[in-house]
């Protein structure tokens, strides 16, 4: 009966080409689309992580409140101020914490030769490329030793090497921020535009103690950034951190 069946479909198919070939397409069309949408849902997917990704996973972005001890409300970072000890603390009695980074940043202008240029400038420790997911082209990264001593250097983004060094041989040169020399030591790989249109490619890092001491006369910081070690535990850092800065600031 099986074979019969089979020589009896072979038989309608020749003896009805037209329609079979319509099924054929409709098949085929029907299939064709099917692997199109769940390959375009699938490429979606995995743009949208990779440009999550590029920003850094598992991060926490800790600012000071703006409440104040009277009761009014002032702007998020107007409260009590932030210091690099509250992150070394953070680090060293909160666990689930990969990196941890505390930064301060301000606008300048930057000028190479009859070149200039204006960006923010962020003054950090060695971890924000970590937590950033950034990794060096050309050069190093600021190292301990800079924050110690306050260094005047500097690592870059791309587009700031566009601008101020057309040649494209940045490692070594001095670039002038607000008027004061800065060695560049690293350019960072591009990473070009996040999902929210930001160019992740014009920045600057310097060390934070240079920013604090040598340019904006501050002891406080902006804000720490954190990267967990996962997402398992990102709520519990977030508890713990908010508890702990809590306690030191009352």
């Amino acid at each position: 009966m099986f074979n019969e069946s089979i020589k009896m479909a072979i038989d309608g198919m020749i003896s009805n080409k037209l329609r079979t070939l319509l099924t054929l397409l409709g098949i085929i069309i029907g299939v064709g689309a099917v692997i199109a949408m769940v390959s375009l849902g699938f490429g979606v997917k995995e743009q949208v992580k990779n440009n999550i990704s590029s920003l850094g996973s598992n991060l926490l972005i800790v600012m000071s409140g703006g409440r104040t001890a009277s009761g009014a409300r002032l702007a998020a970072g107007q409260g009590a101020r932030l210091t690099a000890e509250d992150a070394y603390v953070i680090e060293k009695q909160i666990e689930g914490i990969a990196y941890i980074a505390p930064a301060v940043s301000s606008s300048y202008q930057l000028v190479v030769g009859n070149q200039n240029w204006t960006a923010s400038v962020e003054g950090t420790t060695p971890n924000v490329l970590d937590i950033r997911s950034y990794k060096l082209a050309e050069g190093r990264n600021m190292t301990e030793r800079d924050l110690s001593s306050r260094a005047r250097v500097c690592v870059i983004g791309q587009t700031i090497v566009d601008n101020l060094f057309p040649e494209g041989d940045a490692v070594g040169k001095t670039l002038r921020i607000n008027k004061a020399p800065f060695q560049v030591i690293g350019v960072l790989e591009a990473k070009g535009q996040s999902a929210g249109g930001q160019d992740q490619d014009d920045v600057v890092y310097i060390p934070l103690t240079t920013a604090q001491n040598r340019m904006m006369g501050i002891t406080h910081i902006n804000r720490i950034t954190i990267q967990a070690e996962n997402e398992n535990v990102i709520d519990q850092v977030q508890g713990e951190v908010e508890q702990l800065l809590r306690q030191r600031h009352k």
